[in-house]
């Protein structure tokens, strides 16, 4: 057998020790997430589409081209820009100052410490919420998310909104439990401000309504008022309020427009981007939260057992300001038009602490683990094994080059997997040494993803080839035009360090040629659009992501 049997159950620590294996293991768990959120952070392209764009308007706000004003007024590729607030910008600016420019690590740099924070704080909220060693779990479950890791290693919104949701929850909850109702409500606020300044009023809607939901939940609506005030509201709305009005006094004409009706009325009214059916977070949400979406029959079962017991009137309010605020959340995206999968990720850190407290509940049960479970890590084990060894034999798979150091550090996984749980203090339960096990060999395949594997696979998602293709077939001080794709132009932008066009018409492809344009690259299957503008000849072609390009020159 690879793993031994079940030995017999472990005798129980002192409490003392207890304690001291949870801090050295939320220690554990904070380096961990340390080495998974910045190992390799800058190696990889800005992938498209939302990575280059955000790296170009930061380091376009950087490069201080548009002066004081362009502090305020965000730009991308030269154009005024109106589809999120300015503060992860600021904060990418900011970190690609001393290099003189917002490299790929400096774009990510502001997620990656967003992420730390969260775990920070669900680690917080899991000692203060659940059994203490929710306080080592949750995090832990959170940094086993892939789909969340892979967010606070890019340079988008996301990872610095879910931050400052977390914060605001775990203020949220201070205030309920009896803390200083002043200083909850200050810290509440200002962390929705942040959130505000972030990504729009959606850090708003999903803590105050998670609150309502709960309270509504415990008869308790009257006592909303400890949670706001107008001091308080100030706060969370005074700085988005300040910024979006300088901003739209600086700006053309239409501005407010497109910044308030178009992306935020028409994003969640009408659906004018994402659009996709009411039920479509049913699965999207599961999927995300692989494979911890396993858990979630036992954290319904939990809170029915409470229920049924009528005991730990505590822990039973926890669990229904988690659920409460997951389900207020749920329902107010599925309202929405306009969904992404992405949108849910401020709900994982609540799900993060529900699968964290049933998980210790099941370590608290008793000392022994069922056969089953050491079989199964035993097989996950071998399977990672498998799959290391086949990637050390071969070079490549498909288009992709294989680093050697994914294949090296899968093995590590499996070993972890598969020899770990022998090894640990013998002050471990038998439990705990299994779970500890599977959370290092995850961690692993976490790691050989993220960090070794993915930037393997710029060759398909970075538009940095296309970017330096158009270049090459551009003459010395000529311009680099993209025809009606926006986001594609910024990201050329980026990586050609100069402006380019955006034309949105065949006419003005047209006249783009005309007065000297050098090169218009375009869409495969947009290029018939362009037949009869110019006359144009393709000199090269280039792929991002599924989407193939011609790269075109006038034809004298």
């Amino acid at each position: 057998m690879l793993l031994p049997e079940p030995h017999p159950a472990r005798p129980r620590a002192p409490a003392s020790a207890t304690l001291s294996h949870e801090a050295v293991g939320f220690a554990l768990v904070l380096a961990a997430g340390a080495l998974l959120l910045f190992a390799g952070l800058g190696e990889r392209d800005l992938w498209s589409p939302d990575e280059p764009r955000y790296g170009a308007i930061a380091e376009e706000l950087r490069s201080f081209v548009h002066g004081f004003r362009g502090l305020v007024l965000l730009h991308s590729n030269g154009e005024v820009y109106t589809q999120k607030p300015p503060l992860y910008f600021w904060l990418a600016a900011l970190a690609g100052a001393p290099g003189g420019r917002v490299t790929e690590l400096a774009a990510r740099v502001p997620s990656a410490l967003a992420g730390l924070g969260t775990l920070l704080a669900v680690g917080w909220l899991g000692r203060s919420m659940f059994r203490a060693p929710t306080a080592l779990l949750a995090p832990a479950v959170l940094l086993g998310v892939q789909g969340w890791l892979q967010h606070a290693r890019s340079a988008r919104l996301d990872a610095l909104l879910t931050l400052f949701v977390t914060l605001a929850f775990a203020a949220a909850w201070r205030i309920d439990r009896g803390g200083d109702a002043r200083r909850g409500r200050l810290l509440l606020h200002a962390a929705i401000g942040l959130g505000i300044l972030t990504k729009g009023p959606v850090a708003l809607v999903l803590p105050l309504l998670g609150v309502l939901a709960y309270l509504a939940w415990e008869r308790r609506l009257a006592t909303f008022g400890r949670f706001v005030s107008r001091e308080a509201l100030l706060l969370s709305l005074a700085p988005g309020v300040a910024w979006w009005a300088g901003a739209a006094a600086l700006a053309p004409p239409g501005y407010a427009d497109a910044s308030l009706g178009e992306n935020l009325f028409g994003r969640f009214f009408s659906g004018t981007a994402h659009a996709t059916p009411a039920a479509y977070y049913l699965e999207a949400l599961p999927r995300a939260f692989l494979p911890w979406t396993l858990l979630w029959p036992a954290i319904g079962w939990r809170y029915l057992t409470l229920r049924r017991a009528a005991a730990r009137t505590a822990e039973l309010r926890a669990w229904r300001f988690v659920l409460a605020a997951l389900a207020a959340a749920l329902v107010f995206f599925s309202l929405s038009a306009g969904k992404r999968s992405v949108y849910l990720l401020p709900l994982h850190p609540l799900l993060a602490l529900a699968c964290g407290a049933v998980l210790a509940e099941w370590l608290a049960r008793g000392a022994s683990a069922p056969r089953w479970s050491g079989r199964a890590l035993a097989a996950v084990g071998v399977a990672v094994g498998a799959a290391a060894l086949a990637s050390l034999g071969r070079d490549r798979v498909g288009e992709v080059e294989l680093p050697a150091a994914f294949g090296l550090v899968l093995a590590v996984g499996s070993a972890l997997m598969l020899f770990l749980p022998r090894l640990l203090p013998s002050g471990l339960t038998e439990r705990g040494a299994l779970v500890a096990a599977a959370f290092c060999g995850l961690f692993m395949l976490e790691l050989a993803v993220n960090a070794a594997l993915y930037s393997a696979l710029d060759v398909r998602n970075s538009p940095r080839a296309l970017a330096a293709t158009a270049a090459a077939a551009t003459s010395p001080g000529g311009t680099i035009a993209v025809y009606r794709n926006d986001t594609l132009a910024a990201a050329i932008a980026y990586y050609v360090g100069r402006p380019v066009r955006d034309l949105r018409r065949p006419r003005d492809v047209a006249a783009f040629v005309a007065q000297g344009g050098a090169t218009v690259v375009v869409d495969e299957r947009r290029s018939d659009e362009l037949a009869g503008a110019a006359q144009l000849r393709r000199v090269a072609e280039g792929r991002v992501r599924q989407r193939r390009f011609q790269v075109l020159v006038p034809a004298g």
